[in-house]
């Protein structure tokens, strides 16, 4: 959801300059490359930091981050002033002269930024695809590289979509109304990848 709604900012905010949709394109395209590289190289720097001579063992201490976060989101569902992850509230100015910018090397750095900032709304995830990973040292860089190509597709497909202007403002308004139950969705799918990996992948040993 973070890195989706500065996404529609940016897209919306070119909209309002006047920016062509070949213009769209390129600055969306280059956010989203900012966002790829944050999360691969985190991606590439956990799987190095969690690699222990015991794989199963860091597998276990995965899950067990994993089911906390997962529980952490289901709270912040029926709680809703409990705060979660996300950028910095003094970052906002920042952010928002970046999108004013508008070019590519701009989009590039605000990508990786928002990416870095915005990785403690999916690190339930991405921990588990780590825990699962580490217990695959011979596949491991293919596998995080395939599942961080996956990550953006949806990025890119809302980038194909919202160039249109009409759509782009569909999507920000059912992205803000549903975000509550993006997060219940993704504290429960957390949970139950961590219990996944702590069965079937930590309990190997």
């Amino acid at each position: 959801p973070c890195t989706i709604g500065v996404l529609l900012f940016f897209i919306a905010f070119l909209f309002t300059i006047h920016r062509s949709r070949l213009n769209a394109f390129k600055v969306g395209g280059a956010y989203i490359l900012g966002v790829f590289l944050a999360y691969f190289l985190i991606g590439l720097g956990l799987l190095q930091a969690m690699a222990f001579p015991e794989p199963h063992f860091a597998a276990k201490i995965a899950a067990a981050l994993i089911i906390a976060l997962g529980v952490f989101n289901i709270v912040r569902f029926f709680f809703p002033k409990v705060k979660g992850f996300g950028m910095p509230a003094q970052s906002k100015e920042w952010v928002s002269g970046m999108v004013q910018k508008a070019s590519v090397p701009s989009a590039l750095i605000l990508g990786a930024f928002v990416g870095i900032c915005s990785f403690g709304c999916t690190a339930g995830i991405y921990l588990s695809i780590i825990g699962f990973l580490i217990t695959q040292p011979s596949m491991g860089f293919i596998y995080l590289l395939a599942y961080n190509i996956m990550f953006i597709l949806p990025l890119v497909l809302i980038l194909l979509l919202a160039t249109n202007k009409r759509v782009a403002e569909k999507i920000e308004k059912a992205e803000k109304s549903n975000i509550k139950y993006i997060t219940l969705a993704a504290g429960i799918i957390m949970v139950v990848l961590g219990i996944a990996l702590w069965v079937f992948v930590a309990g190997g040993h």
